[in-house]
C-alpha cells in the first residue's frame, strides 16, 4: 500500500526488516511482540513516503490501452484501482486499512495506532464509504 512497484515493495520491505533488526534491542515487552513490529513497519513505511513525496511525480504509460474500448478489470486490476483509491487517503487512514487487511482486531489496531476501539470502528466506516465514493468518481 505505501509502494508502487514490486521494486519498490521490496525495497522498503527491506528497509523494515533492518528497523525491525537495528530496533529490536529497545522492545521492552511493554506491548505484544506484533503490536511493535506493526509499529516500527509503519513508521517505517510513512517515513519512505515522506521521502517518495519529495521526488517528482513519474506518469506510467500504459501500451495495452486502446481508446474507446471496453475494459474488462481482471482481480489484478481491481486490486490495482483499490490501492490506487486507499493511497488517496490520509496517512492515519491508510494506516487503518492496511491494519483491517491484515484482519486485525479492533483491540490490536488500537494498540498500534494509538486510537480508542470505537474510533476504530467509526473510522473504519468512514474510509469505506470514502472508498466507495472515489471509486464512483474515478469510474
Amino acid at each position: 500500500m505505501y509502494a508502487d512497484s514490486p521494486e519498490d515493495r521490496q525495497d522498503l520491505l527491506q528497509d523494515i526488516l533492518f528497523q525491525l533488526w537495528r530496533s529490536y534491542p529497545s522492545f521492552r515487552g511493554k506491548s505484544s511482540f506484533s503490536t511493535w513490529m506493526y509499529r516500527i513497519a509503519l513508521n517505517t513505511a510513512i517515513a519512505a513516503l515522506r521521502k517518495e513525496i519529495r521526488k517528482p511525480e513519474q506518469v506510467r504509460l500504459e501500451g495495452d490501452a486502446v481508446p474507446g474500448a471496453p475494459s474488462v478489470a481482471s482481480d489484478e486490476e481491481r486490486l490495482h484501482t483499490l490501492f490506487c483509491l486507499i493511497r488517496k487517503l490520509s496517512r492515519v487512514d491508510r494506516a487503518l486499512v492496511m491494519l483491517y487487511l491484515e484482519d486485525l482486531s479492533y483491540r490490536e489496531m488500537s494498540e498500534i495506532l494509538g486510537l480508542s476501539e470505537s474510533n476504530i470502528g467509526v473510522k473504519l466506516n468512514r474510509i469505506k464509504a470514502r472508498l466507495q465514493t472515489l471509486a464512483r468518481e474515478s469510474e
